[in-house]
C-alpha cells in the first residue's frame, strides 16, 4: 500500500467515528491537545489504558517551552474528542488550560491521578 493511501484509510476511519470515539492511537500520539478556549494546553504524549485495553486517561505534557519545564498531566479519556480538518487530526478537551495546569503530576500508573473535571476556583 503506498503511503498516500494509508493516510486516505486512516482519516477516512477517523471521520466515520462518533465525536467521542478516538482515532488510532498512531494518528494522536504527539498532537497538541487544544482546549475549550481553542488554546493549545500541550502535547498527547501517552494512553493509559485499563486491563482490557480500553483507553483511561490521555497523558498530556503541559507547560515547558521546547519539551523543557514540561510536566506530565493524566487526563481522563471522557473529557477528550476527537476531529478532523483536513488534514489533520485535532484532538479537543473540555477544559481550560488552566484546569489541566492544575492537575497533579502524572509519575506513573500505580496510583495516578487523573483530571476528571474543572479544578475548583
Amino acid at each position: 500500500m503506498k503511503p498516500g493511501v494509508l493516510l486516505v484509510v486512516v482519516l477516512m476511519a477517523v471521520l466515520a467515528l462518533p465525536a467521542h470515539a478516538a482515532p488510532p492511537l498512531g494518528t494522536i500520539l504527539g498532537r497538541p491537545v487544544i482546549d475549550v478556549q481553542n488554546e493549545t494546553v500541550g502535547q498527547l504524549v501517552d494512553v493509559l489504558v485499563d486491563n482490557a485495553g480500553a483507553p483511561v486517561a490521555a497523558i498530556v505534557d503541559v507547560g515547558g517551552f521546547l519539551g523543557v519545564g514540561a510536566r506530565r498531566v493524566a487526563v481522563s479519556w471522557a473529557l477528550l474528542r476527537f476531529s478532523a480538518e483536513g488534514n489533520d487530526v485535532r484532538v479537543h478537551v473540555d477544559l481550560r488550560l488552566e484546569d489541566v495546569a492544575a492537575g497533579a503530576e502524572f509519575r506513573g500508573a500505580e496510583g495516578a491521578e487523573i483530571l476528571t473535571r474543572r479544578a475548583n476556583r
